[in-house]
């Protein structure tokens, strides 16, 4: 068990793998496929935040924790990815400024970890919030003063569970560079203090609101598909296209989860590798290409998320294309898309992103139903930092990446 002095470290250093670096092509990759992640992140859950703030129609609940995922997104694009890309691709986890030190093992993983955090308590929210709309038709249980206090739960928990890495996350000056380590207060085992901390993150942050999400949507599931094909069937036809509607809608919000469980999965995987030892049986040479690909499938959810809006949702997708048109026409008009001319018979529309209620009361024409509807009917360790390849320098602490 090592001591818990810094000078221990430096003598376990053996252990580690010797520096490497990257041919020019695998740098040229690793860039060029951080440079398309970011772009697309950010001109995306840019426009979905436009979309839903810019249209009175789309200022729902769920919009709202939809354009929070989106905020979210975007911290981890503007803030995380460029960190993360700069220590994997140039190989580069020491330096010279103070400033650049603090930002990257500090500031850098509080962002990182509370966005993450908060991305996926917006999807348990929507659940909820969808499963409200079902369960109890009748009566609004997430409101706009309750939404206002669940978004600030949400940010407030994520800040306060990622705050010991403020602490705990150290910097040490030597040959004029500063390098990144973890270090726990002495009344702690490092190893184990690291491992547990490792392991909360994951439960609370994963495994967790993963689980109740596995609950949520079946529940929502049985309530739409419940019913035998018969008495869908006896059913008013509006009421039948507003069920396929929901169930649409629903796809997409699965969609939505399913891949941000998928992508963040390889994250948490070099998590607990790197806290749990058992990166010493993979070679050296192949550990940071693992790890980058590790960190660019997870932060690959932040570009995937409004892809999948776009291509699941109509409303989106027709307002995307009317903002595209506007600030670049002649581009749109030789990918065929929609100008602001073409979108005017569209502009009382009013569906929402995740927009739909019961058959209950299906039948009230009113704006709880879309105009696309109304159309139809006629109306761990200390032997790595986390944001860095093993290979990199043997003054490097293991370090918390969230």
């Amino acid at each position: 068990m090592e001591n818990s002095t810094f000078g221990s470290i430096l003598e376990n250093n053996t252990a580690l793998c010797s520096p490497y670096t990257d041919p020019n092509w695998s740098r040229a990759l690793k860039g060029g496929t951080y440079v398309l992640i970011m772009l697309v992140s950010v001109i995306g859950n840019s426009l979905v935040i436009y979309i839903i703030s810019s249209a009175p129609s789309m200022r729902t609940t769920t919009n709202y924790l939809i354009a929070n995922l989106a905020v979210a997104d975007l911290f981890i694009t503007c803030v995380s990815m460029p960190v993360v890309a700069m220590v994997n691709i140039t190989g580069f986890n020491n330096f010279r400024s103070v400033v650049t030190a603090v930002i990257v093992c500090k500031i850098n993983p509080l962002v990182h970890g509370s966005s993450m955090e908060s991305a996926i308590f917006s999807l348990v929210a929507i659940s909820f919030d969808r499963l409200f709309a079902i369960a109890t038709p009748f009566k609004k249980v997430i409101t706009f003063y309750r939404l206002k206090v669940i978004l600030f739960c949400i940010w407030f928990f994520s800040l306060l569970t990622l705050s010991p890495l403020l602490y705990v996350i150290k910097f040490v000056q030597r040959n004029n560079f500063y390098y990144c380590y973890e270090r726990w207060p002495e009344s702690f085992d490092q190893e184990q203090a690291a491992r547990a901390y490792t392991v909360i993150l994951f439960l609370l942050f994963y495994a967790i609101p993963l689980l109740i999400m596995a609950v949520v949507y079946p529940i929502i599931i049985h309530k739409l598909w419940g019913r035998g094909k018969g008495i869908t069937e006896l059913l008013p036809t509006y009421m039948q296209r507003k069920r396929r509607t929901n169930r649409k809608v629903l796809k997409m919000l699965m969609t939505v989860v399913i891949t941000f469980a998928l992508c963040w999965l390889t994250f948490h995987v070099r998590m607990f590798l790197g806290f749990f030892g058992s990166t010493n049986n993979i070679p050296c040479a192949l550990q940071p290409h693992l790890y980058f690909l590790a960190f660019s499938i997870a932060h690959s959810n932040s570009a995937i998320t409004p892809l999948i809006y776009y291509f699941f949702n109509a409303t989106f997708r027709n307002q995307f294309q009317k903002v595209f048109y506007k600030l670049f026409p002649r581009l749109s008009q030789l990918c065929g898309l929609k100008g602001a001319a073409d979108d005017e018979s569209n502009a009382t529309q009013n569906i929402s992103l995740v927009r739909f209620r019961s058959d209950a009361i299906a039948s009230r024409q009113d704006a709880l139903v879309g105009n696309d509807l109304r159309t139809k009917l006629g109306s761990h360790r200390p032997r790595k930092v986390r944001y860095s390849s093993p290979s990199q320098s043997s003054l490097q602490g293991n370090q918390h990446s969230l």
